[in-house]
C-alpha cells in the first residue's frame, strides 16, 4: 500500500510521490511545507487506493473537437497528454 499527500479543497496532489508508509508521507509533508512555505493544515494524507477511488475530484474533458467532441470524466490529477482529449495522444 502507498500513501499520497493531497490538498483538502482541490484534491490536487502536493507532489507526484507515493510514499510506502503513512509516517513517510507525514515526513514528506513536513519537508514540502518547509520548502514551499505551505500550510500543513491545508493538506491531508490518504492511502492511494482510497484517494483515487473515492476522494479525488473529477473533471470533464472534451475530445479534441472541443465542445462537439466526446466527453470524458477524469481525475483532476490526470495529465493532459494521457487521453484521447489531447492532440499529443493521437499524434504519438
Amino acid at each position: 500500500m502507498s500513501y499520497v499527500i493531497y490538498n483538502k479543497a482541490t484534491t490536487v496532489l502536493l507532489t507526484k510521490n507515493h510514499y510506502e508508509t503513512e509516517r513517510a508521507a507525514k515526513a514528506g509533508l513536513t519537508r514540502e511545507a518547509k520548502k514551499q512555505a505551505i500550510l500543513t493544515s491545508d493538506y491531508d494524507i490518504a492511502d492511494s487506493k482510497t484517494f483515487y477511488d473515492t476522494i479525488e475530484l473529477k473533471e470533464t474533458r472534451h475530445g479534441i473537437a472541443g465542445s462537439t467532441g466526446k466527453e470524458f470524466e477524469v481525475g483532476v490529477n490526470t495529465p493532459w497528454t494521457s487521453g484521447p482529449w489531447s492532440e499529443t495522444y493521437w499524434s504519438s
